[in-house]
């Protein structure tokens, strides 16, 4: 997926709606629309396949929204739940493409404070 209308960085984004749908491999997903800071929405998919390298994406915008997992090991949230909240997403310009993709998601706050110091803790645990 190319993202250069959103650009490079990391950027708030605002659930607007989300949908259930299949992949084409017949694997359920999740169709996100989010909107970022200047109004522009972007469409990111999520597909839920069982096998926890693929479904990394699906589990971190619903961790980035406060949604944990419940003592049956699921996910579960309602739609009107969600509508409006924000999260982080974390954009790279992929050196081979020249296009922008999506890296993944992190918790959004409105204490700019807090953000710096969670991009802190993330680039410290990189080193690791």
């Amino acid at each position: 997926m190319n993202y250069n209308s959103i650009g490079a960085g990391l950027k708030v984004l605002g659930i607007k709606n989300v949908t259930k749908s299949v992949s084409k491999q017949g694997n359920d997903m999740f169709v996100w629309t989010m909107t970022d800071e200047n109004g522009k929405d972007c469409t990111i998919y999520t597909v839920k396949t069982g096998t926890p390298s693929k479904d990394f994406m699906l589990k971190q915008v619903l961790k980035a929204m406060g949604i944990v997992k419940n003592e049956e090991g699921k996910y579960l949230f309602n739609i009107n739940d969600i509508r409006g909240k924000k999260v982080l997403g974390d954009f790279y310009l992929d050196s081979n493409t020249n296009e922008v993709k999506l890296k993944g998601f992190l918790a959004y706050s409105e204490n700019q404070d807090m953000v710096i110091e969670w991009e802190q803790h993330q680039e410290d645990l990189n080193g690791l």
